[in-house]
């Protein structure tokens, strides 16, 4: 609700809710294709007069499955964004 307020407001644009992001490509291994490996945030958006997206994830508590996706996500889109943890 709070950053639908501030885009309404024109604080924020771009609202997105569950933005993905490819981490790794499917791939064939001895004939049998294993899955692309996606991270689904919570939010993206970007603030006004800003250069980059900021991209929120919001946790109750961090899971191993979290922990990794989290390392893999900030390596490849660590440059281009503004990640932050609520």
């Amino acid at each position: 609700m709070e950053l639908k307020l501030l885009e309404s407001g024109g604080v924020i644009e771009g609202l997105e809710l569950q933005p993905r992001f490819l981490l790794q490509s499917s791939f064939r291994y001895n004939g049998k294709t294993e899955r692309k490996i996606e991270y689904v945030a919570d939010f993206r958006y970007r603030v006004k007069g800003e250069k980059i997206d900021t991209v929120e994830d919001v946790k109750g508590f961090k899971t191993d499955v979290y922990k990794l996706k989290r390392k893999l996500f900030l390596f490849k889109y660590g440059d281009e964004v503004d990640f932050k943890e609520v």
